[in-house]
């Protein structure tokens, strides 16, 4: 992740958006049957999603994946990266979008000290975190797709957000 994130902005991609539209509508799907008894929850998420937003202010920006995991790796006989699949909602923004798919692993600190992260930004990991856990939740329900994934990648990657920030704090600026 820190080689891809250290190459130079030469590309065309777009840049990273922070509407998040798939949340947006999610927030009108408040009755969907797998949500409507955690309607709260998932307001109260997109209401602080909306605090963060306010806060963001300009990071340095790199190529970044947006969904750099384990699947999306293939690995050479020596476990090496040979290639990185999945790069349809790649952009050109803040390294945070990227760096929060450590969180979903059980050595986020070894993660972070591998990839040499000492200067991230906290509030653009709280919105990354938590807009993923929301985008996830949102392309399930509004699908009708991945009932358990509902759980799984929506409310528990929520609920552990702030857990999660304690861990990346040490790492940021």
């Amino acid at each position: 992740m820190r080689q891809v994130h250290e190459v130079p902005l030469k590309v065309e991609l777009p840049a990273a958006d922070t509407s998040e539209p798939a949340i947006r509508e999610l927030g009108r799907q408040l009755q969907h049957p797998w949500i409507v008894d955690r309607a709260d929850e998932i307001v109260a998420a997109i209401a602080r999603l909306d605090r963060v937003r306010t806060r963001l202010e300009p990071v340095r920006d790199v190529v970044c994946h947006t969904d750099m995991h384990g699947l999306n790796l293939l690995l050479d006989d020596a476990g090496e990266v040979a290639a990185i699949l999945d790069w349809e909602n790649a952009v050109i923004g803040p390294r945070e979008y990227d760096v929060w798919v450590g969180a979903d692993g059980n050595e986020l600190a070894a993660f972070l000290d591998e990839y040499g992260a000492r200067d991230l930004d906290l509030d653009h990991l709280e919105f990354a975190l938590l807009a993923r856990g929301l985008r996830d939740l949102a392309a399930r329900v509004l699908s009708n797709t991945d009932r358990p994934g509902v759980d799984t990648w929506g409310f528990d990657r929520i609920a552990r957000l702030d857990t999660d920030l304690e861990v990346f704090r040490p790492y940021c600026a």
